[in-house]
């Protein structure tokens, strides 16, 4: 699949297979629908997470945000989804800037499923990400 540079270059994609599904017209009575099931919060990762209960999450997509973060908010974040996130959570990061890597004292809890992460990298649409890290949470 073609990366969409497109968007980025002219505002526009390409054709309707270039789109996320989100955008598709065919698609809109389904989100609509669904509306109710999302929660806005403007606050930061770290801070979003600490008012979870533990167990409470079972996927997390990051995107690119732990590039963002300082070395103890970035250890904290780990440390958070380890609490909130229900055993076998899939945790999705997203490297656009930076490789990101698994603190040492979290590596037994956070398991790269590489070949699964190749293949969305492969299969993304994103032009900005160098690299793309699904992992399995272990507890």
């Amino acid at each position: 699949m073609t990366k969409n540079i497109s968007i980025d270059s002219t505002g526009r994609y390409l054709s309707e297979k270039h789109m996320p599904p989100y955008l598709l017209n065919k698609n809109f009575d389904i989100i609509k629908s669904r509306i109710n099931r999302i929660d806005i919060i403007n606050k930061s990762l770290n801070t979003a997470l600490k008012q979870l209960k533990p167990d409470s999450i079972d996927c997390f997509n990051f995107s690119d945000a732990p590039e963002w973060l300082n070395e103890k908010d970035y250890h904290k974040l780990f440390e958070e989804t380890l609490r909130v996130g229900r055993p076998n959570s899939m945790v999705l990061i997203l490297d656009c800037l930076v490789d990101t890597f698994v603190p040492n004292k979290f590596k037994k809890n956070f398991i790269l499923n590489k070949k699964l992460s190749k293949k969305l990298l492969k299969n993304s649409m994103s032009p900005f990400y160098k690299n793309i890290k699904l992992y399995r949470l272990i507890k």
